[in-house]
C-alpha cells in the first residue's frame, strides 16, 4: 500500500523530482522519508507541511489517523485474566478481614498477613512488556501499534526523553481523578506507582496525554529538575494482558551519536532500567543495520535479567520472553533480503552469546539450537501487515496463553510459602510457650547457665566467627580480582585471540563483532568465578547462623524461636540495602521471607545490582568503541593492502590495542571490587542484625521466666494466640482455581 505522505503528494499532482527540489533532498531521501515519516527532522518536516499548505500539527494528526486506520492487528482477542483478578480480590478480601486481628507487637513482619496481601498483589499484576533499542528505531511507534492509539510521542527522533509506563484505565487509582498521565520527577520508583504517598512526592505534573507529549520528549527544557518517568492510563485491548514500558533510546555510550553527552547518559540508564524491569522484552533494531555493537551490550544484559520462565512451565518456549524486531523494515527492503538480515542476526546472537546461553539454561538442562534461536526474530513495518503478522501472533499467544499460565503458578507458589513458613513459625512459638508454662523450673536454671559465663563465650565465638568471615570477603575479592587478571592475560594471548577470531568468524567483515565477543568472555569468567567464591560465602554464613542459634540447640525438651536467618534479612530488610552483592546469592538459596524478589527472577540475578549491570554498563561503551577501532584502523585501512599478515591477525591486534587504550582490565576490576565492598557492608548488617535478635529474644525471654505467676496469663494468652493462627495458616484456603 501507498504511503499517505506518497498520496498526498499525488494528490497534489507533485512529481517525485519536483518533491526532491521544493525539499532540496535527493528523490531517493524523498521515497524513505514516505516510507519512514517518523524519522523526519523538524525543520524539514516544516517544509513538508509548507508544500502541502498545512501546519505541521494537521499533517501530523493525518499521519496518525493513516497509520492507525487499520483494524487487522488485534495483539489480545480475549480477556485472559478475568476469572483471576476476581479470584485474587476474594482472596486479598479474605486476608484484609483477617488481619484486622493480627496482634503485630507478637508477629515478625515478615510473618504478618499484610506481608502476603503485598505479595500476592505484586505477583499477580501484568507482565511488563518492555520496548528498547538505540533511538529512532521506532520504539514508541510499535507501542502506538500495540495500543491501537497515537498517544506516545513518535515524531522528530529521539522523541522519547523517560521511561512511560502505561497500564489499563481499569486500574487507575481513584486518587488520580479524572488525570490519564503523571509525571514524575528523578529516582521516582515505578514499583510505588500505587501508593499516593509516595507518589505524591514525586510528581512534577498531572494531566492527559497531551501532558506527556509536553514533558516526555527531548524538546522539554529545564535546567532545574529532571523527569524520572511517567505513568500514564488507557483503555486499550492489550493493556488488559500486561503493562507497557517505552523507554528512550539508548545514547552515544551505547555506540550512537545522540544529541549531547548528558542527554545520552541519562537515556541510557533509564533504558538501562526498563531492562531490569522487564518481563518480555521487544529489543528493536533498524533493518537497516541490523543490531550494531550496541545493540548486542544491551541484549547482554537481557540475557542476564530476564527471567527464567522456562524453568517454571517447561513447554515455555526456549527465549520466550525475549522479541528481537527487525523495525522499520519497509518495502525498499526486498522479502529475501529481510529474510537474509534476520537470518544473519540470529546467527551472529547464537555466536556471540553461546557461553551467555549456555549458562542460563544450565540449570534447566535445556539447550539452546540455532532454530530456538532464529525464532526469536521478528520484523515490523506497520503499513505491510505481512511484516508484523508473525510478531502479533507470536505475542498474542505469549499473552493470552502463556504468560496467565505463569503469573498464576509465581502467585500461587508466593502464597504456599508463605502459608508453610507461617504455620511452622507459629507452630514453633506454640513449643516456646507451652515450655515456659509446663517447665518453669528447668527454663530458669537453663536460662541462669545461658546468660552467665557461657554467655559471654558464646558471644566471643559469635564475634570471632564473624571477624572470621569478614576477612573471607576481604580474600574473595583479592581471588576474585586476581582469577579476572590471569584470564584476561590469558584470553588476549596473540596467538590464542588470533585463532579464536579465525576459527569463529569466515571473514573480516563478521569479524566486526569480535571486541564485543572478548568482552563477553571476560564478563563470563567473571560471573563464573565470583559465582564460585559466592557459594563458598554462602556456607560460612551458614555456619556463623548456625553458632548463633547454639545455645538453644542443646536441649530438645526446651523448643526455642529464635531464628537468625530471620534475623539477618530483616536487618537487611530494615537497612533498604539493594546493593548486597554476594548474599543476594545467599538470600536467594535460603530466604523464606517472600519480601526477596531473587526468587522470582534469573538464577544469576544476584549479580543484577552490581556485577551484572556495571559489566553491562561498561560493555556499551567499551565493545563499540573497540570495534570502530579495529574495523577502521586495522581491517578497513590496512587489511586490505599490507601484507605478510593474515586479516585475523590483525583483527587480533586492533582488540587487544583497542583493550589497553579503553584500560579494560582495571574497568573490568571496578565493579568487582565494588561487588565484594557492597558484600562486606551488607554482611556487617546482617550479622548486627542476627546478633541484636538473639539479645532481644534472650532478654524477652527472662522477662517471662524471672517473673512470677502473673506472667503465666500472658503466656497463655500467647500461645493461644499463634495456636489459632497456626490453625489458620495451615486451613488457610487457597485459590486453586488459578492453576485451572
Amino acid at each position: 500500500m501507498k504511503n499517505i505522505l506518497t498520496l498526498l503528494r499525488e494528490q497534489k499532482k507533485i512529481t517525485l523530482h519536483d518533491m526532491s527540489r521544493k525539499l532540496e533532498i535527493s528523490k531517493d531521501e524523498v521515497c524513505s522519508y514516505e516510507q519512514d515519516p517518523d524519522s523526519i527532522s523538524r525543520k524539514l518536516f516544516k517544509k513538508w507541511a509548507d508544500i502541502f499548505e498545512l501546519t505541521t500539527f494537521e499533517l501530523d494528526q493525518i499521519i496518525k489517523e493513516a497509520i492507525l486506520d487499520h483494524d487487522d492487528w488485534k495483539i489480545l482477542s480475549s480477556v485472559p485474566y478475568a476469572k483471576f483478578d476476581q479470584v485474587i480480590k476474594n482472596f486479598i478480601l479474605h486476608l484484609t478481614n483477617i488481619k484486622s486481628n493480627e496482634n503485630e507487637e507478637w508477629m515478625p513482619e515478615s510473618y504478618m498477613t499484610s506481608r502476603l496481601i503485598q505479595a500476592v498483589k505484586l505477583k499477580s499484576q501484568r507482565p511488563n512488556l518492555v520496548l528498547s533499542g538505540a533511538f529512532d528505531t521506532g520504539k514508541s511507534r510499535v507501542a502506538n501499534a500495540l495500543l491501537g492509539t497515537d498517544k506516545l510521542p513518535t515524531r522528530f527522533q529521539p522523541a522519547t526523553a523517560t521511561t512511560t509506563c502505561v497500564r489499563h484505565l481499569s486500574l487507575r487509582p481513584k486518587w488520580f481523578g479524572n488525570d490519564l498521565c503523571w509525571i514524575f520527577k528523578q529516582n521516582f520508583d515505578f514499583k510505588k506507582w500505587e501508593d499516593f504517598d509516595y507518589c505524591k512526592q514525586f510528581v512534577l505534573a498531572r494531566g492527559n496525554f497531551d501532558t506527556l507529549a509536553k514533558y516526555g520528549v527531548h524538546n522539554y527544557e529545564s535546567k532545574t529538575v529532571t523527569i524520572g518517568g511517567a505513568i500514564a492510563f488507557l483503555d486499550a485491548k492489550i493493556l488488559e494482558g500486561c503493562t507497557i514500558w517505552d523507554s528512550p533510546g539508548y545514547g552515544n555510550d551505547g555506540g550512537i551519536v545522540a544529541p549531547s553527552e548528558n542527554l545520552a547518559q541519562s537515556d541510557s540508564n533509564k533504558a538501562d532500567y526498563a531492562i531490569q524491569n522487564s518481563d518480555i522484552l521487544l529489543y528493536l533494531s533498524n533493518a537497516k543495520g541490523f543490531l550494531a555493537g550496541s545493540d548486542f551490550t544491551a541484549l547482554s544484559r537481557a540475557l542476564d535479567s530476564l527471567p527464567l520462565y522456562e524453568a517454571d512451565i517447561p513447554e515455555f518456549p526456549l527465549l520466550g520472553n525475549l522479541y528481537i524486531i527487525a523495525s522499520q523494515a519497509d518495502d525498499s527492503i526486498h522479502e529475501a533480503s529481510l529474510k537474509e538480515i534476520l537470518n544473519k542476526g540470529s546467527k551472529r546472537f547464537a555466536s556471540l552469546f553461546d557461553k551467555a546461553l549456555l549458562r542460563r539454561y544450565s540449570k534447566t538442562g535445556r539447550k539452546v539450537s540455532d532454530i530456538d534461536v532464529r525464532n526469536r526474530f521478528f520484523s515490523f513495518w506497520f503499513e505491510t501487515p505481512k511484516r508484523r503478522e508473525r510478531l502479533g501472533s507470536n505475542l498474542q499467544k505469549l499473552l493470552v496463553e502463556q504468560m496467565p499460565q505463569i503469573i498464576a503458578k509465581q502467585t500461587m507458589n508466593v502464597i504456599h510459602q508463605f502459608q508453610d513458613d507461617a504455620d511452622r513459625y507459629c507452630r514453633q512459638q506454640v513449643l516456646t510457650y507451652s515450655g515456659l508454662i509446663e517447665k518453669t523450673n528447668e527454663w530458669k536454671e537453663w536460662y541462669s547457665n545461658l546468660t552467665g559465663h557461657n554467655s559471654h563465650n558464646h558471644l566471643n565465638r559469635v564475634r570471632n566467627e564473624k571477624i572470621k568471615i569478614e576477612l573471607i570477603i576481604r580474600e574473595s575479592k583479592d581471588k576474585a580480582i586476581l582469577r579476572l587478571r590471569q584470564e584476561y592475560y590469558e584470553i588476549t594471548k596473540q596467538e590464542r585471540l588470533s585463532g579464536e577470531i579465525n576459527q569463529k568468524y569466515d571473514n573480516r567483515n563478521d569479524a566486526k563483532d569480535a571486541a564485543a565477543y572478548i568482552l563477553e568472555e571476560i564478563k563470563d569468567v567473571v560471573i563464573k568465578s565470583n559465582e564460585t567464591l559466592a557459594k563458598s560465602l554462602q556456607n560460612h554464613i551458614d555456619s556463623f547462623l548456625i553458632l548463633n542459634a547454639e545455645p538453644f540447640n542443646k536441649r530438645s525438651d526446651l523448643p526455642s524461636n529464635f531464628d537468625p536467618e530471620l534475623g539477618f534479612i530483616s536487618a537487611l530488610e530494615r537497612a533498604n540495602r539493594e546493593m548486597i552483592g554476594a548474599l543476594e546469592y545467599w538470600v536467594s538459596a535460603h530466604s523464606s521471607s517472600i519480601a526477596s524478589s531473587s526468587n522470582a527472577r534469573f538464577i544469576y540475578s544476584f549479580f543484577s545490582n552490581s556485577i551484572v549491570a556495571n559489566l553491562a554498563n561498561l560493555a556499551a561503551n567499551l565493545a563499540y568503541r573497540i570495534g570502530l577501532k579495529v574495523i577502521g584502523k586495522y581491517i578497513d585501512k590496512f587489511v586490505g593492502w599490507i601484507t605478510g599478515k593474515k586479516w585475523y591477525d590483525r583483527v587480533a591486534e586492533g582488540i587487544i590495542e583497542g583493550l589497553k587504550d579503553e584500560m579494560v582490565l582495571s574497568k573490568f576490576e571496578n565493579p568487582v571490587s565494588e561487588f565484594w565492598n557492597d558484600t562486606s557492608a551488607a554482611f556487617e548488617i546482617g550479622a548486627e542484625g542476627t546478633m541484636n535478635e538473639y539479645n532481644t529474644y534472650i532478654r524477652d525471654l527472662g522477662r517471662f521466666i524471672n517473673k512470677k505467676s502473673s506472667s503465666v496469663n500472658e503466656l497463655a494468652q500467647r500461645k493461644d494466640y499463634f495456636k489459632a493462627k497456626s490453625e489458620f495458616y495451615k486451613n488457610l484456603k487457597l485459590p486453586e482455581s488459578l492453576l485451572k
